[in-house]
């Protein structure tokens, strides 16, 4: 073999590398045969998620949530991650930035506005109840919120955590395969793990490669309007080559040099974007609308909890809350895998803060700003765009409200730039963690910044290319359906992060504690004394 390639193929985790590819090639054999055969299994999954497991999605969401918020008012939030003498790679900033944009921001950026236009054509069955304009606003923003901001960050919160502590406080491999460990399948993760990192992986690689194709899809839209440059294959590969190159360059530059300043600038643009929808549409009543959006929002989860635990839950939130959290959890795992790395040398309470609070409020205050304008623009229009949602992208509706901005060319611009850098941002960070998990480790590739650089170049290509070919042929629809059906697996594998997650907060924090577990010790021997007879 040749020198090069065996430098390249000798730190590969061959049992993983070599499946994955085949898996993906069988794919793409199978969809040259039979496109629509393929199309049709993949929406029988997705039937099957929808429809036998809404419930279990519902309440997986909502334990969730439950947790995220006890994790700040319980000891166990003053844990380090690392130990007490670690020290944090990346400043709290610089981890916010990190941690928003490669979560969640590029679908706000684009669903923002023409989520609440279909739900003002198509209302749910609580919107019939809204006596005026701004109680409608409230209660669509509230709904936005439980697809958007808290909810959807405690999906990726816990994982976080959980293996932040497994990771770097147990010092276990940087694998998913971890959260087995201590759950009774000590000696069989030895021996699956590498199935269930070929499992996580590959999909994650389909997950990543429909996000990629949906964004590379909204973005050309948006080169089409600006520049009448139109939306054909082979400009699609174009789109995405140039995308790939990006994200490949910040990946090999390093936290620090890539997607750090990649982050910064997202935030930068988001924060340009809001001063301009503040500008168009000065919402009046604002902290009142807050308010009901809240208790709407917090409404509708315990209502729709309840359906749960029924086995009732609504179609229309099968059709949107269930579909979105699904979503999201098929994306949590690996991206947890990354985001935990950042929290080396904070406590458990900071990731909550960096991870959960803080988005979650800068969310919230995006959604209320995007939506009210949306609605605002439309009730003007005499509900023109919200009868053009039903059946328009999403970029072809954030592009008819951008024509209402006092510069609408920079406006769209500005969106433009953003959705690419997000877009860049994500795709950076997972694939890190597809090169991390991809090759054998050390104790040095626990940290972020020791990945093989080979292993992106790879891994980044190989996404790119999935993610042209179907943009190309697969279309919008298809690619959402892809990005759902691989939350199946993910749903089970959340079930041991939460077992393990309770375990660690349970038993092994509550036994590291030497005052608490010394007290529990002494009153335990004592109520054994007592209760012997005399």
């Amino acid at each position: 073999m040749h020198p090069s390639l065996n430098t390249f193929f000798e730190p590969v985790r061959k049992k993983i590398f070599f499946p994955i590819f085949f898996l993906f090639l069988l794919f793409f054999v199978f969809y040259l045969i039979d496109p629509n055969l393929l199309l049709n299994k993949m929406a029988f999954f997705h039937e099957i998620l929808l429809n036998r497991s809404a419930s279990s999605i519902v309440l997986l969401g909502l334990l969730l949530l439950g947790l995220s918020i006890a994790c700040l008012f319980l000891p166990f939030g003053n844990i380090k991650i690392g130990g007490t003498k670690a020290k944090p790679i990346v400043t709290k900033v610089q981890w916010f930035a990190i941690s928003f944009s490669t979560s969640i921001s590029a679908g706000i950026i684009y669903w923002s506005c023409s989520e609440p236009l279909i739900y003002f054509s198509k209302p749910p069955p609580f919107l019939t109840q809204a006596q005026n304009f701004q109680e409608k606003i409230a209660i669509i923003t509230g709904i936005l919120w439980n697809h958007w901001s808290f909810a959807v960050y405690a999906i990726y919160t816990i994982p976080t955590i959980t293996l932040a502590y497994l990771i770097y406080n147990k010092n276990l491999p940087v694998s998913l395969s971890s959260i087995f460990i201590g759950l009774g399948f000590d000696n069989k993760v030895k021996h699956l793990r590498s199935s269930i990192d070929t499992m996580c992986i590959f999909i994650m690689i389909a997950g990543m490669a429909s996000s990629l194709a949906t964004g590379i899809l909204m973005l050309s839209g948006f080169v089409e309007d600006l520049a009448h440059i139109p939306t054909t294959p082979r400009n699609l590969g174009f789109f995405c080559s140039c995308i790939v190159v990006c994200f490949i360059i910040s990946s090999i530059s390093g936290l620090m040099k890539g997607i750090k300043w990649l982050s910064f600038i997202n935030v930068f643009l988001m924060l340009i974007m809001a001063v301009m929808f503040l500008s168009l549409n000065k919402i009046e009543n604002a902290p009142q609308i807050l308010g009901e959006s809240g208790a709407y929002s917090v409404r509708y989860l315990l209502n729709t909890g309840i359906q749960s635990i029924q086995n009732e839950v609504g179609e229309w939130s099968k059709k949107w809350t269930v579909f979105y959290w699904s979503s999201w959890i098929a994306w949590a795992p690996l991206t947890a895998i990354f985001l935990a790395q950042l929290s080396y040398g904070y406590r458990v309470k900071d990731m909550i803060l960096m991870n959960f609070l803080y988005p979650s409020l800068i969310t919230v205050f995006w959604l209320l700003l995007t939506s009210s304008t949306a609605l605002n623009i439309n009730l003007q229009e005499n509900g023109l765009l919200s009868q053009m949602a039903l059946s328009a992208t999403p970029q072809k509706i954030m592009s008819n409200i951008l024509n209402y901005f006092p510069f609408p060319i920079l406006a769209k611009f500005l969106v433009l730039i953003s959705g690419c850098v997000c877009f860049v941002t994500t795709a950076d960070s997972n694939t890190t963690v597809l090169a991390q998990l991809s090759i054998k480790q050390s104790s040095k590739s626990k940290l972020v910044k020791k990945v093989n650089i080979a292993m992106k170049v790879v891994w980044g290509t190989c996404v790119g290319f999935i993610a042209w070919v179907m943009s190309a042929y697969l279309g919008i629809d298809g690619l959402r359906i892809l990005n759902n059906v691989s939350a199946l697996p993910a749903i089970i594998l959340f079930l041991f992060v939460i077992l393990r997650f309770l375990k660690i907060v349970t038993v092994e924090e509550f036994q590291g504690n030497s005052k608490i577990y010394g007290k529990f010790k002494s009153m335990k021997t004592f109520l054994n004394k007592e209760a012997k007879p005399r």
